[in-house]
């Protein structure tokens, strides 16, 4: 397959996203008899307590960030190796003095945190009315969580915006998620145009310096073309740009049967979001 966004590098850095990823996806478009177009953005919406919905979502976000700054932690110790000086001996080899050799250390390469981008999508369709909530959340609490992490950018929509066509801004790379939760207070309504919304986060990945480059959907895995889906999940992954789907409020089988059986997690809590999204970061973002 050929790689589905590539040819950012040479575009000027002012240049309009849309523009430039029609022109990558119009060579070869999805294979289905829904048309499928990239989302455009609407107005950011209304800031409303910030400090308010941080506090909601700070025992999620407190869990997560342990969590992940042990995992960012064990990534950047590195593989062990033995030197003649050292401060930790190895226990398997303090037999060496009896036999006439000498005494060898463990010592630890440091490598630097991996250098990520991410993109979260907000499934705010009508069908996810009763678990909105959750999933804003949810998707919050990743956001704060994040931003202690280093090396690590991170942008949010939530989809559809106005009109199937269009996201609704949360979080902007260059924003803090603390500093703008308070547009997390959303209704739920529309359909659910997954593949428009990919299409737009592809194209913002494929801005960012960073080499690691991973899109988070929290959606409840119905998608309104699941061909048009899985074409364009299809590109993003041979473009190098991971896909993930966390569910909310469904089966587990309905969000891997979107996203794949290996890169699809499920909650119906609050409480489980930091153990099922550990377990699938430690695959996705940060090994």
């Amino acid at each position: 397959m050929t790689t589905l966004l590539a040819a950012q590098g040479d575009e000027a850095d002012g240049a309009d996203v849309g523009t430039r990823t029609a022109q990558w996806l119009e060579q070869a478009q999805p294979a289905t008899d829904r048309p499928v177009t990239m989302s455009r953005l609407d107005p950011v919406p209304a800031n409303l307590d910030p400090q308010k919905a941080v506090a909601r979502a700070r025992a999620a976000t407190a869990s997560l960030r342990r969590r992940l700054g042990v995992l960012v932690e064990s990534r950047q110790r590195g593989a062990d190796w033995r030197s003649r000086r050292g401060r930790r001996l190895d226990p398997a080899e303090l037999y060496r003095p009896a036999v006439g050799q000498s005494i060898r250390f463990v010592r630890q390469d440091e490598r630097p945190a991996p250098n990520t981008a991410l993109a979260l999508l907000l499934d705010r369709s009508g069908s996810m009315r009763g678990e909105l909530p959750l999933a804003g959340q949810a998707v919050l609490s990743i956001l704060l969580a994040l931003d202690t992490l280093p090396g690590v950018a991170s942008w949010a929509v939530a989809f559809p915006g106005r009109e199937d066509d269009r996201v609704v801004p949360l979080k902007a790379f260059q924003e803090q998620a603390h500093r703008v939760a308070g547009r997390f207070a959303l209704a739920a309504g529309g359909g659910t145009p997954l593949a428009n919304a990919l299409w737009r986060a592809g194209g913002e990945l494929l801005r960012r310096p960073e080499p690691r480059r991973l899109i988070l959907v929290a959606t409840d895995g119905e998608p309104d073309n699941p061909d048009g889906v899985g074409d364009i999940l299809a590109r993003c992954r041979a473009s190098g740009i991971e896909v993930v789907g966390l569910g909310i409020g469904q089966s587990l089988d309905h969000v891997q049967a979107v996203f794949g059986v290996r890169h699809a997690v499920s909650i119906a809590t609050i409480e489980a979001l930091a153990p099922a999204l550990f377990a699938v970061l430690e695959r996705q973002l940060l090994t």
